[in-house]
C-alpha cells in the first residue's frame, strides 16, 4: 500500500499538530537504515535537553567536551539571524540566549548536513542543493520576519526541507530522471507519490522525527510543499509553514515548483507584506556576502523580474494558470485538459468548499462555442438528481474567459476503476447501473439526452457509510430531444449508438440507453464490446451483433441483468425499453446471485485507502468529443 498521508495545513494548535505528524510514526519506506546516526555528543545533548532535569550548566558540560559543537554554537549565536549586539564567547550564555530547543537543532542539522554530504547524486549535487537551501532559508527568514512568525524556525526548515534528496535521486536514479526529463508533473510531489507513494517531505519530517526535532520544525518540513495559496485561503496569512511554503516556489536544479516564480508573484495580493522585490533585494545581499543562491548565477531580484515578465506574456495568451480567481473561487491545480479548455481543481474563497472550474480556452471562443457552452450550464442545472453532478456557478471574466464551477469528485472514473481493478461483481455493477439509470431517468423526463455516456464520464466515489455512490458527468453534449436532429456524428466511438454512428437525423433517449448498456457490458467483462479502430468499431455498432456478456468473463452474470442490457443493445431504438426509468424498474427486480452489500463497500473502500495505488482520475467532464476532432 501507498502511503496516503496527504498533509494539509492546519491551525497551530498542538492537538492538531500532533494528528498531522502522527501518521508519520507509521510511514514505510525503505531507506531509514542507511543513514548514519549523529555524533555521540549530539546524541546526548537532544536526550538531555528533552528531560525535565536539563539545565544549563550540564548541556553546556556536554557541548565544551565536543569542540566541534562549540564552535558550532558560538558561529550560530553570533551570526545574523539572531541579532546578537554584542559578541557571545560563553557557551552557557549562548545556550540562554538561543534556547535549548534552538541549539539541538543547531547541533542535529549540522550533523545530518555532514552525514548526507556525502551522498553525491548524478541528478542533483551537493554544492547546488547547499546554494539553494541557504537562498530558500534566506527567503523563508525574511518572509517570517514580514509575518512576524518565527524566522529561526523557518529559517532551520529551508535548510532541512530538502536534505534528503542527493540521497534519494541517488537511491532511486531511474525514477526520478523520469521526473528530471518529463517535466509534465504539477510538481515533485505529484510525481513522488504516484511512483512511491510517499514524498520527500514525508520521508524527511519522518527522519527529523526520529532524529529528536521540535514538532514545530518538523512541521514546517512536511507542508513546505503545500499550496501556500492553500494556507493563506484555509487559515489565513499567519500560517507558520507559510514561509516555507512560499520559499519552496523558488527555483532549482530539480525544478521542484515548475512555475514557481509566477506563482510566487501572484501570492503579492493575498498578503500586504509579500514585498517580493523587498524580500528578494535583501536575500541577494545577504548571498553576496555569505554564499548561496540559484544554481544558474542569476539574483533573485533577475528571476523575479523575469517570472513577472514572463508571467504578463503568459497570460496573453493563457489566463488558465493556479492561484487566479474566477468569481469567488480560486484555481489550485489543473486537473485535464483538451484542445477546448480545461478543468481545474478550485476552493470558494468564503465557504471554503472545493470544486471543479471548467474554463472555455480564449483561443477557441467562438460565437457557437459560447452558445453551447451556456446551453451546458443552463440544462445541466436544472438537474437536481443525486448521482447527477451538480453545477454551482457561471460567469464570464474581464478578459473573456468563460467557465462554471461544478461539483468537485474525489473519487475515480469508472475506466480507471476497471483498467487498474478488471472485472466487477455483478452485483456491484447493479448497483452502479441503477445510479446511471436514475440520474439518466430525470434527464431524459426534462427532455435532454446526454450523448456521450462512456465511462471516462461516470466517476465512483465513496458516500456517506462507505457505500458506493456515482455521479454522471460530462453534459458537454447533452441536447434537448426536440433539437437533436442533424448535429452531426458526436460521442465516442466504442460507446456510441448505432443510431448515433449512422448520423441519424433523430436521436432520443434510447440512444443513451445503448450507451450505458455498452459500459454494464465493459464493467461486468472488463474489455470493450468491439475492438478496431474508430470506422471499424462504429460499423460494429452498426451492424454486428455483440457476444452475451456472460462469454467474456469467468465472473457470474446473472441472466436477467444480462437479457437486460442485450436488450439495451439492439440495433434499432424501437425495439429497446422505451425509457431510462423502465430500465431502472426492470434492474430493480433483477436478482442477484451473489449480491454486493454497503457492508461489502466499505470493506472495499477501507482496503481501496489502505492498499490501493493512486490511481484516482480527476477528469471531470473534458474530452474532444467531435469526432471530426478526434
Amino acid at each position: 500500500m501507498t502511503n496516503q498521508l496527504m498533509p494539509l495545513a492546519v491551525p497551530n494548535k498542538t492537538s492538531e499538530l500532533s494528528e498531522l505528524l502522527e501518521p508519520l510514526r507509521h510511514l514505510r519506506w525503505e531507506g531509514g537504515s542507511d543513514f548514519p546516526i549523529p555524533p555521540q555528543g549530539v546524541i546526548e545533548f537532544s536526550k538531555l535537553a528533552r528531560e525535565s532535569s536539563a539545565t544549563v550548566e550540564k548541556l553546556s558540560a556536554i557541548v565544551e567536551s565536543e569542540p566541534g559543537m562549540t564552535a558550532q554554537v558560538l558561529r550560530s549565536v553570533n551570526s545574523s539571524l539572531y541579532g546578537v549586539r554584542d559578541k557571545v564567547d560563553s557557551v552557557q550564555k549562548a545556550i540562554a540566549l538561543l534556547g535549548v530547543s534552538t541549539c539541538a537543532s543547531i547541533f542535529l542539522t549540522k550533523s545530518l548536513q555532514i552525514a548526507l554530504k556525502f551522498f553525491e547524486s548524478q541528478l542533483l549535487s551537493y554544492s547546488d542543493l547547499r546554494r539553494e537551501s541557504l537562498e530558500r532559508a534566506r527567503f523563508a527568514k525574511e518572509l517570517a520576519l514580514r509575518m512576524k512568525l518565527d524566522p529561526v524556525l523557518s529559517y532551520t526548515a529551508a535548510n532541512l526541507q530538502d536534505i534528503l534528496l542527493p540521497f534519494l535521486t541517488r537511491r532511486y536514479q531511474k525514477e526520478y530522471a523520469k521526473y528530471h526529463q518529463q517535466l509534465d508533473w504539477s510538481g515533485i510531489e505529484e510525481f513522488e507519490r504516484d511512483a512511491f507513494g510517499w514524498t520527500h517531505a514525508e520521508v524527511t519530517a519522518k527522519t527529523l522525527m526520529e532524529w529528536g526535532f521540535p514538532d514545530s520544525l518538523i512541521l514546517r518540513v512536511l507542508l513546505h510543499h503545500s499550496p501556500p495559496e492553500e494556507l493563506f485561503l484555509s487559515h489565513g496569512p499567519q500560517h507558520q509553514a507559510t514561509p516555507n511554503a512560499a520559499a519552496a516556489l523558488l527555483g532549482d536544479a530539480l525544478q521542484q515548483s515548475p512555475g514557481g516564480i509566477t506563482r510566487l508573484v501572484d501570492l503579492q495580493r493575498f498578503h500586504p507584506k509579500m514585498k517580493l522585490l523587498s524580500i528578494a533585494s535583501a536575500v541577494d545581499t545577504e548571498n553576496s556576502g555569505a554564499g548561496g543562491g540559484h544554481s544558474s548565477g542569476l539574483s533573485l531580484v533577475n528571476r523575479i523580474q523575469c517570472g513577472m515578465l514572463e508571467q504578463v506574456e503568459r497570460r496573453r495568451g493563457d489566463s488558465m494558470v493556479p492561484g487566479r480567481q474566477f468569481g469567488n473561487y480560486i484555481l489550485e491545480r489543473k486537473l485535464t485538459e483538451s484542445s477546448m479548455g480545461a478543468i481545474f481543481r478550485a476552493k470558494h474563497i468564503m465557504l471554503r468548499r472545493q470544486a471543479a472550474i471548467k474554463i472555455l480556452r480564449a483561443d477557441k471562443i467562438t460565437t457557437e462555442s459560447i452558445r453551447q457552452f451556456e446551453r451546458e450550464v443552463q440544462l445541466t442545472s436544472t438537474l437536481v438528481h443525486p448521482n447527477t453532478i451538480s453545477i454551482y456557478d457561471f460567469g464570464r471574466t474581464s478578459d473573456d474567459l468563460f467557465y462554471y464551477a461544478m461539483e468537485y469528485i474525489d473519487g475515480l472514473t469508472l475506466s480507471d476503476f476497471v483498467i487498474n481493478k478488471g472485472p466487477v461483481p455483478a452485483g456491484r455493477v447493479l448497483i452502479f447501473l441503477k445510479q446511471i439509470f436514475g440520474s439518466l431517468a430525470e434527464a431524459h423526463m426534462r427532455g435532454l439526452v446526454h450523448r456521450d455516456i462512456k465511462p471516462q464520464n461516470i466517476m465512483l466515489s465513496e458516500g456517506i457509510g462507505g457505500v458506493d455512490h456515482i455521479t454522471v458527468l460530462d453534459f458537454g453534449l447533452v441536447t434537448e430531444a426536440s433539437s437533436a436532429e442533424g448535429q452531426g456524428i458526436r460521442g465516442t466511438p466504442t460507446f456510441m449508438s448505432p443510431e448515433a454512428a449512422l448520423c441519424s437525423d433523430k436521436i432520443d433517449h434510447r440512444s443513451d440507453l445503448y450507451s450505458v448498456a455498452a459500459v454494464g457490458y465493459f464493467l461486468l467483462t472488463g474489455r470493450l464490446m468491439f475492438d478496431g479502430g474508430i470506422s471499424e468499431v462504429m460499423n460494429h455498432h452498426i451492424y454486428t451483433e455483440p457476444k452475451l456478456p456472460s462469454e467474456h468473463t469467468s465472473n457470474l452474470v446473472p441472466q436477467d441483468l444480462e437479457n437486460v442490457l442485450m436488450q439495451c443493445l439492439k440495433k434499432s431504438p424501437e425495439e429497446r425499453p422505451a425509457t431510462a426509468k423502465e430500465v431502472l424498474q426492470r434492474l430493480h427486480r433483477c436478482p442477484a446471485e451473489i449480491p454486493w452489500t454497503d457492508l461489502d463497500s466499505e470493506a472495499w473502500w477501507e482496503e481501496f485507502r489502505r492498499s490501493s495505488t493512486p490511481c484516482q482520475s480527476e477528469n471531470q467532464g473534458l474530452d474532444d468529443t467531435v469526432l471530426g476532432e478526434i
